[in-house]
């Protein structure tokens, strides 16, 4: 099947307490070394815990509170040691009390009980490393069926204590949420757990799942057509576009469209030449160039943005630039992201890619290939350059309305465009053709634009902008 909620494959970092973490082992979870050394610790006094901000996960379909002070550290489902059918997404590390909270997904046959996945965890984690089970009960954690399990005992060296809830998400997925301290602090450890469970919540149902399948599987048949009716047969030369947020003017950009032939790849290009002014003393100056090729095997991206970030407190006003590039070919992608000024390697990520995959052109380029007429939602699996991962991307299309463009009433059509699973979705109105006219993001609105306009509203700003970089930029930072 082509459609799989997709998990945020980020970059881990050196020094970002990984070691922290729950990892696996032979698909089975197993606490790494890393935190049982933590836990023989000599740990403060029991203090009150403290909740911060909900974080969000919108691609894999969860939300929770984690403790005030801990350090978020996302990962990737092909990091080692990670399973098809268990793998780490997030962790928390409270390096002061020496806790970590972790949340990681399991896949499970159908049929499977929250509580034979319970049992599974168990065998692996408290049987395996020889600790006393203290508690193990069925409970309700946002409105799932859940197992909550807490033990201790002595692990290298140390004490610790380990809690873990076993939550069902749907038919054949749970999360698993775990914490993990020193047991001098098991009361708190405890209480901490409670009250972040009751802050827990999954997005997605059995029945949401079923409909993005069947969503899925209808993107796939889409790409198919657009592939035998041949990319470049809706190319559009040039287009420019403002871009408005609270009702004042930030930027613009300018995007180029045409058939193009790269390593003997025959395919599509789409270039994208970007100029922000928000806040008002800032720059931001971003340019890329999308190639696809005809029969969506190759793929290939450069995007680059340079900035001039404005003074605060100590930091003078200075440049800095992120570029990063993608490279596929049939379920491959690999995807290399270089930080400035200062030049480094770049660090590198390889993606597998789902049947249901669209590239960064097609992004672009699918709402002229939908069928307008026809209320319907496509789902696809796409790169997110603002993540460095793999999301889920839904168009759903609403039918016709009225919109205000150069100061007129025309008619359009609706997309409801969603990345993630929550939050709220973009708002795209397109002409019958499936242009785009109109589109909302929050505050922010693009609005189709002609040359002349754009020209008159930033040729002067564009010159004096583009002058200040290269003054602030290193000399090779601007090749």
């Amino acid at each position: 099947m082509g459609f799989k909620p997709q998990t945020c494959a980020r970059y881990n970092k050196p020094g970002h307490a990984h070691a922290l973490t729950f990892s696996c082992y032979h698909k089975t979870p197993l606490c790494s070394l890393g935190i049982l050394l933590l836990a023989a610790v000599a740990a403060p006094a029991d203090v009150p815990i403290e909740l911060g901000a909900p974080y969000v996960d919108g691609q894999v379909g969860f939300s929770l509170r984690p403790p005030v002070g801990a350090r978020v550290v996302r990962h990737t489902p092909d990091e080692p040691a990670q399973q098809p059918d268990l793998f780490l997404i997030v962790s928390f590390p409270l390096v002061e009390r020496k806790w970590n909270l972790a949340v990681e997904m399991m896949m499970v046959l159908p049929g499977r009980t929250v509580s034979d996945t319970a049992d599974r965890v168990i065998a692996a984690t408290v049987e395996r490393l020889g600790l006393t089970l203290q508690k193990r009960q069925k409970q309700t954690v946002g409105g799932r069926d859940a197992v909550v399990v807490s033990a201790g005992g002595a692990v290298a060296g140390g004490e610790l204590h380990f809690s873990c809830a076993v939550i069902e998400a749907t038919e054949s997925k749970r999360f698993v949420v775990e914490l993990t301290g020193p047991a001098g602090q098991a009361d708190a450890l405890t209480a901490s757990f409670a009250v972040i469970l009751d802050s827990f919540q999954v997005f997605i149902s059995p029945d949401q799942e079923a409909a993005l399948r069947k969503a899925s599987q209808a993107g796939m048949r889409l790409l198919k057509l657009a592939v035998a009716e041949g990319l470049d047969s809706r190319l559009e030369p040039e287009q420019y576009y403002r871009f408005v947020k609270d009702g004042k003017d930030i930027g613009f950009t300018r995007i180029t469209e045409q058939p193009q032939a790269v390593r003997h790849s025959v395919g599509v290009q789409v270039s994208q030449s970007t100029w922000l002014f928000d806040p008002p003393n800032a720059v931001k100056r971003s340019r890329s160039d999308l190639f696809v090729g005809n029969d969506l095997t190759k793929e290939r991206w450069t995007v680059r943005l340079d900035q001039i970030i404005p003074a605060q407190d100590d930091q003078p006003r200075r440049y800095a630039f992120t570029e990063d590039r993608g490279l596929a070919q049939h379920d491959k992608l690999v995807v290399s992201v270089a930080v400035g000024p200062s030049l480094r390697r770049p660090d590198s990520q390889v993606f597998e890619l789902p049947p249901d995959y669209l590239q960064r052109v097609l992004v672009h380029l699918l709402p002229r290939f939908l069928p307008l007429d026809t209320p319907a939602t496509y789902a696809f699996t796409c790169h997110d350059g603002q993540t460095n991962s793999l999301a889920t991307l839904r168009y759903e299309l609403i039918g016709k309305e009225s919109i205000e463009l150069s100061g007129r009433s025309v008619i359009a059509y609706r997309i409801e465009y969603r990345l993630g699973l929550a939050g709220e979705p973009a708002v795209l109105w397109v002409n019958r053709q499936g242009r785009l006219l109109r589109a909302r993001s929050g505050r922010l609105e693009t609005i189709r634009a002609e040359k002349r306009q754009i020209e008159l509203l930033y040729q002067s700003r564009c010159a004096q902008a583009q002058a200040e970089l290269k003054a602030l930029a290193p000399v090779k930072a601007t090749r």
